[in-house]
């Protein structure tokens, strides 16, 4: 708990049955963002509603979701895959203790400047 309270990264092995329990613990012991990164998209909307049931507070998760469209394919993203991005982005840039939930994939698509984001809110 000493390296995470000190802003370090920490990886956590655990069972699967256990995984939103001790993520919402973690977010209630050290009142900060917690980034939670799963194998695929389903297991990421699966594992944010077990979340919102073990955190008390529906608010304090947010999925960032995963493009619909492959990366060389030249159309345009799902609105409501940009609303769960953009809504996931302005709850870490608003410094309360929040959990997010993502993908892989999600996270290797490319964002804008955090600075330039914070501006634009």
């Amino acid at each position: 708990m000493a390296a995470m309270r000190g802003g370090g990264r920490v990886r956590l092995g655990t069972l699967q049955a256990a995984q939103a329990y001790v993520v919402a613990a973690l977010r209630r012991e050290l009142a900060a963002p917690v980034l939670v990164i799963t194998g695929e998209a389903g297991r990421a909307h699966r594992l944010s509603e077990e979340l919102a049931a073990w955190s008390g507070d529906e608010g304090a998760v947010a999925v960032f979701a995963e493009a619909d469209a492959l990366p060389y394919e030249r159309i345009s993203w799902d609105s409501a895959t940009r609303l769960q991005r953009l809504n996931a982005l302005v709850k870490l840039s608003g410094g309360s203790p929040v959990i997010v939930v993502t993908s892989a994939r999600a996270l290797a698509s490319r964002l804008a400047d955090p600075s330039a984001f914070k501006g634009s809110i």
